[in-house]
């Protein structure tokens, strides 16, 4: 299913550079940006099965994840007027710590450990994407789809001190892994145009944007943990989603790039 989102999504992002390309060798004007983002995450995880088993199984403390801002990228063309596509990459990290005491007493054998949890997952997720202009001005609002993918990383470690004797329970890196998810995304925004002395003016627009991503985010998370549990469940050896959405409020700058043009001006000039 994974292989097969993923070889859609490349599709459609080539399609797009091949008709950008002939975009661009067609019409003399501006009609690519660069967009850099920056967001903030309002809502996210979906990781709710995930933190139960990790309170029921391995007795944590921590009930999320912790998330930093993401940085975004994207380059659009512009055509027609009223619509634009291109390529659009994301890029978040977050972790969830963890530092706690178990304490044992199993009947044959009694103990404290002291456990450290460390939970890195990475999101690097691109999206081909579709834009819809309804009104052409120097202000204007804009809607947009894209589908794509996430190329990530999950990393777990745990780390345990422990006054058991031959205690079964020694941690250890339990998940270690790059991973590539199915993604879409859906998102609105308003665009303000920056004032142009000149028609070749490379600052484009200051925008603002709300933001829904969904990724197909989903891993056997605690089955190396499952072999040092002495009485495990089999909810430990199930998928779990990993904060498999998330909606966020962005602001970003864009610049006005047209690298056809500047080459028609060097060729002029000699």
């Amino acid at each position: 299913m994974r292989k097969k989102w993923t070889t859609k999504a490349i599709y459609i992002l080539l399609v797009c550079l091949l008709v950008s390309q002939t975009t661009i060798a067609s019409e003399n004007k501006i009609i690519t940006s660069v967009h850099f983002t920056v967001g903030y995450t309002a809502a996210n995880n979906n990781s709710s099965d995930f933190f139960e088993v990790y309170h029921d199984e391995l007795n944590g403390i921590k009930e999320d994840f912790v998330f930093p801002a993401i940085a975004g990228l994207s380059i659009k063309v512009k055509y027609p007027e009223n619509i634009r596509f291109g390529l659009d990459c994301n890029y978040q990290y977050f972790e969830m710590k963890d530092l706690y005491e178990e304490v044992v007493n199993m009947g044959y054998t009694k103990g404290k450990r002291n456990i450290a949890q460390e939970f890195e997952i990475t999101t690097r997720a691109c999206f081909a994407i579709l834009e819809y202009v309804p009104i052409v001005s120097q202000f204007r609002t804009y809607g947009g789809i894209g589908i794509g993918a996430n190329f990530g990383s999950i990393f777990w470690t745990e780390r345990i001190s422990s006054d058991i004797h031959n205690d079964k329970r020694f941690g250890g890196n339990h998940l270690n892994k790059m991973t590539i998810d199915p993604a879409f995304k859906l998102y609105s925004g308003l665009e303000l145009g920056f004032d142009k002395e000149d028609e070749d003016d490379y600052l484009g627009s200051l925008f603002f944007e709300l933001e829904f991503v969904k990724i197909f985010r989903y891993e056997e998370v605690f089955a190396e943990v499952y072999k040092q549990l002495d009485k495990p469940s089999d909810r430990l050896l199930k998928s779990y989603g990993l904060a498999t959405y998330y909606i966020s409020f962005n602001i970003g700058v864009s610049f006005n790039v047209d690298i056809f043009k500047l080459n028609i001006k060097r060729n002029e000039k000699q």
